[in-house]
Order: structure tokens, then C-alpha cells, then sequence
């Protein structure tokens, strides 16, 4: 069970001796508690423990009428807050697993810049409940305590659930997998390629003294690709390669033409299942049954076909 305590034997004896020196005088006493209270209170704890949020209503709930009425509205709008966010965690958990990575899913190109990691990605599928628990835990209203975010949102990620985890890393492999959105590569695309071509060129000539010659090539249209050539840049009194020489001029014609023809292919499909030998079985009459071809590619249900024909005719 956690231990849910803080010494402040640090912060009380800083205060005992202005404390019995005003022996007789009961108001500087009451102003010398008043801060000794005041600094407990700024003294943020360092292993903190949250109460789970029904416990927390029911306590909130007991202490509620002992409370003065301008803090019993402010803790009733706490209590209405803690339950409205249960519910929606609760629905959410119910609506399933799709539904809450569509509703997540990044759909600006920008997003996909750097790889998506388990700990940004679950921040986006879980907002709401992660919200909820940096909001029970401090003043998300005072800029002060914000440098304190990414230690409450760190000790949220260590309470998911390993069930949410794994539903987190389903996302992450399918966001990294598909990229952004299609419709956001023409925009992103025109803003962003030369630049982040020539950094990559540049970085990989001052890392690694390489000299690079790049081709990128996207879809522009039906049937069409539009290509580009990017090139480190050339020593002083020195051509680039790709106009030193017609041989290097043809080379570079030649790259781009390839580099076309290979987006323009369509990719070869794994036809080890379709030449995989095909069996029909027969009924008591000797007729061919007919196999199931549920799930199946074109070309293995053509397969298929032509064997309950052989098998009914006897061809071969």
C-alpha cells in the first residue's frame, strides 16, 4: 500500500523561533501560521500518490457541507468536472478501439516529420483522460506550474493500462506505415522538399565528406511522375557532376527514366500460391465439390476454377 505522507520538519523549524519569540503577541502568532501554511502549500511533493476519482468525489462529498459557500460551489464544480470526465473515459472505453484511432489520427503532413513514438502517439488517442489527471494534480490554470506537465503526464504514461499500450502500438505501426494523408503531399511537398533535400545533402557533405547526387520523384497526376535532381555542391572551379560531362548528363537522363519506368510498374504480386498445386476433392458420384474461395486473390479463384473444370471433364 502507498505510503501517503510528506514530512515538512524542514519548513516547521525554519519558523520556531519567530514563533516563541512572539509569545505574547497572538496576532503576529496567527500571521506566522498563516505563512508556515502558505509555504506547505507551495511545497510541491515528490512522491505523490492520487487518489482514485470515486474516492476522491466521496471524500469531497463528506467534507462538502463543513465548507464555507463560496468553496462549496468551487469544490461542487471539482466534483461535476471528476464525474463528467469518469463517464466520458467510460464511453470511450466503450466506443472501441477504431473508433478512437480515427478520431486520433494525425492528418496534417507535419505530423509525420519525425516517426511517431509510443509516448506522442498516446497522448493523442488518450488526450482527454491524460488531461484529467494533470488537471486533478495541479492549477492548470497557473502558467507557474506548468514546468510541473511533463512529470504528471510521465507518471500518467507509467499508469496506462499494458492493454492500452498495446492498442497504442497498433496505431503508432499503422500512423508509421501509412504516412500522411495523400491529399496533404502536394502542399507540404512545394513548402518544404528543396529545403529538406539540400539540409540532408549538406549534412551528409559535413558529417561524412560525401559527395551526393539525389533523385526524387512523386505522383503528378494520372499516370504521370514529376522528377528532381538535388546535388552536393561542387568544389570551387569544379562543374557538377550532372553537367560536367555529356556521359554524366546521359547518366543522370538514364537515372530518371529508370526511376520512372519503376514508379509507373505495378508492384509483382507473390504467385507461390498461385502455382501451388490445386485439389478437388469428389463427392460419392464422383462430381468435383466445390472449394472455397473466400479471401482469395484473382488469379488463385481462376485457378480454382479451371480445376473443377479439369476434374469434371478430365482434362488436364
Amino acid at each position: 500500500m502507498s505510503d501517503w505522507k510528506e514530512v515538512y520538519s524542514e519548513i516547521l523549524s525554519s519558523y520556531v523561533g519567530r514563533y516563541k519569540e512572539a509569545r505574547e503577541n497572538s496576532q503576529l502568532r496567527n500571521e506566522i501560521l498563516a505563512e508556515v501554511k502558505s509555504e506547505i502549500l507551495k511545497h510541491e511533493p515528490e512522491d505523490s500518490v492520487g487518489f482514485p476519482p470515486h474516492l476522491r468525489v466521496a471524500i469531497q462529498r463528506v467534507f462538502l457541507p463543513h465548507l464555507d459557500l463560496e468553496d462549496q460551489d468551487d469544490e461542487i464544480a471539482i466534483i461535476q468536472h471528476i464525474l463528467a470526465v469518469t463517464r466520458k473515459s467510460w464511453a470511450e472505453s466503450c466506443e472501441g478501439e477504431d473508433s478512437r484511432e480515427e478520431k486520433a489520427h494525425p492528418t496534417k503532413a507535419g505530423h509525420y516529420k519525425k516517426a511517431f513514438m509510443a509516448f506522442t502517439a498516446v497522448q493523442r488517442i488518450f488526450k482527454e483522460e491524460m488531461d484529467a489527471y494533470d488537471k486533478e494534480r495541479r492549477d492548470t490554470k497557473d502558467p507557474k506550474t506548468i514546468g510541473q506537465r511533463n512529470r504528471i503526464i510521465q507518471q500518467w504514461w507509467e499508469s496506462v493500462s499494458d492493454e492500452r499500450k498495446a492498442e497504442d502500438g497498433r496505431a503508432v505501426e499503422k500512423w508509421n506505415k501509412l504516412g500522411a494523408p495523400k491529399e496533404t503531399h502536394d502542399l507540404y511537398r512545394g513548402k518544404n522538399l528543396p529545403n529538406m533535400a539540400r539540409d540532408l545533402i549538406e549534412t551528409m557533405h559535413r558529417t561524412m565528406g560525401s559527395h551526393v547526387v539525389m533523385f526524387i520523384a512523386h505522383e503528378a497526376g494520372e499516370g504521370q511522375i514529376k522528377m528532381a535532381v538535388f546535388e552536393t555542391a561542387p568544389a570551387d572551379g569544379k562543374k557538377a557532376f550532372t553537367q560536367s560531362l555529356e556521359s554524366s548528363k546521359g547518366q543522370v537522363l538514364n537515372g530518371e527514366n529508370s526511376l520512372t519506368d519503376y514508379l509507373l510498374t505495378a508492384p509483382v504480386e507473390d504467385d507461390s500460391a498461385e502455382k501451388h498445386e490445386v485439389e478437388i476433392s469428389l463427392d460419392e458420384d464422383g462430381n468435383p465439390e466445390m472449394p472455397t474461395w473466400v479471401g482469395q486473390k484473382l488469379k488463385v479463384q481462376q485457378n480454382l476454377a479451371r480445376a473443377v473444370f479439369q476434374a469434371a471433364y478430365g482434362g488436364s
